[in-house]
């Protein structure tokens, strides 16, 4: 079996680009870390309540605040399939509600809506995109609720 691989750094930046396939073009190829090295590093954003203008990242990990004023995050659709996004609620006020929206119209979080209440602090979801226009959510909060935005 022969592979193909290229590697390449973007250009003024720090992020390094690795694709391999096998040579009829399936089977990615695995990306091994160095021992001691940190492997692969997940972005962290944290967003306040006065941050709801601010797009939520599409990978990573994204903590959000629940509040009375209940803060409508935005999240846009994927632009690639496989894509993971993990969001948790980090704090809340009593009775607060925190919304995790979509940004455009057919774009869905999951079958059923495209958009996520958390209810309570250590609420989450992990979520995987599988396709440019839908978002499934793999491991929910047991209060998160799916439902549909009103316009």
């Amino acid at each position: 079996m022969t592979f193909s691989h290229t590697m390449r750094r973007l250009q003024g930046g720090e992020e390094l680009v690795v694709a391999s396939t096998t040579a009829g073009g399936t089977n990615p190829g695995r990306i091994t870390c160095q021992s001691g090295s940190y492997g692969v590093l997940v972005p962290i954003q944290t967003l306040g309540t006065s941050q709801v203008a601010t797009n939520v990242a599409e990978i990573g990990y994204t903590s959000i605040v629940a509040s009375t004023t209940a803060p409508a995050y935005t999240l846009a659709g994927p632009s690639i399939a496989g894509l993971q996004k993990m969001i948790r609620v980090e704090s809340n006020t009593s009775s607060g509600t925190a919304v995790l929206q979509t940004s455009s119209t057919g774009v869905t979080i999951s079958s059923s809506g495209n958009q996520l209440t958390f209810n309570a602090v250590n609420n989450g979801a992990l979520l995987v995109s599988v396709s440019t226009a839908a978002w499934r959510m793999i491991v929910p909060a047991t209060t998160s609720t799916v439902g549909t935005q009103s316009t």
